[in-house]
């Protein structure tokens, strides 16, 4: 199917799949993988010269760097989960700057945007933008491992910000914004913290938003993935 074709495929969902695509290189991970692989061409020119496109490819697949390995998005992931954990507590202990949370915060945001592109990409767009590329997925068991570490993530990153705009409604526990956290994305409940920022509040909504989206869609699709299990019961 081609998708930039309106006339059989509608113009919302063209849009759709054009924004996406592009908004999928507005992420650290891509920009690092774009960088590596362009040095990778300079440090390998010599051995590509002269040949094809399809050649190259090939040349590529073989010799790729770690950023284009099915390694490097689960160092990725793990990396920035960690990193995480670390801004997580120096701020429950309020032992990092109002300039160095700032910095924080930003990339936190980023990060968790970088997320809900890919989620939104893996799971509506990329199998129909790839579809004449016979796209296929490394493993779904694998996947759902990702995702969920992601879900960890999205919490995490929503305590830090909940952390550095409310630092004085926090009590000496580091596990109280984490759990209003891990309410507004589950919704389980719409925690209310007294004195809050209107924009403390938006951030909770959108919360709660994006964990509907995990939950309902990413999960669920993913979990339609999982290759069946034989089972023993008779019937």
């Amino acid at each position: 199917m081609k998708i930039t074709d309106m006339r059989n495929n509608g113009f919302i969902l063209v849009f759709s799949c054009s924004i996406f695509d592009v908004l999928r290189h507005v992420s650290l991970f891509q920009q690092v993988r774009n960088i590596t692989k362009w040095l990778w061409k300079i440090f390998h020119r010599d051995e590509i010269k002269g040949l094809s496109p399809d050649e190259q490819k090939i040349y590529f697949e073989e010799h790729k760097p770690l950023t284009h390995t099915y390694l490097f998005p689960e160092l990725w992931v793990i990396g920035n989960a960690g990193c995480g954990v670390i801004v997580y507590c120096l701020m429950a202990c309020q032992i990092i700057s109002n300039f160095w949370g700032w910095i924080c915060v930003v990339l936190v945001c980023l990060r968790m945007f970088e997320i809900l592109v890919y989620h939104i990409n893996v799971t509506l767009f990329d199998p129909i933008i790839n579809f004449q590329n016979n796209y296929a997925i490394k493993s779904a068991t694998r996947m759902l491992i990702l995702l969920l570490i992601n879900m960890v993530e999205y919490i995490l990153y929503f305590s830090i910000v909940y952390l550095f705009f409310i630092p004085e409604n926090v009590d000496v526990s580091c596990w109280q914004v984490f759990s209003m956290s891990m309410s507004a994305f589950m919704n389980i409940d719409m925690p209310i913290v007294v004195g809050s920022p209107n924009a403390v509040m938006v951030l909770v909504r959108l919360e709660s938003i994006i964990g509907v989206f995990m939950n309902l869609i990413c999960i669920a699709r993913v979990i339609g993935m999982l290759p069946n299990v034989r089972t023993k019961d008779c019937n």
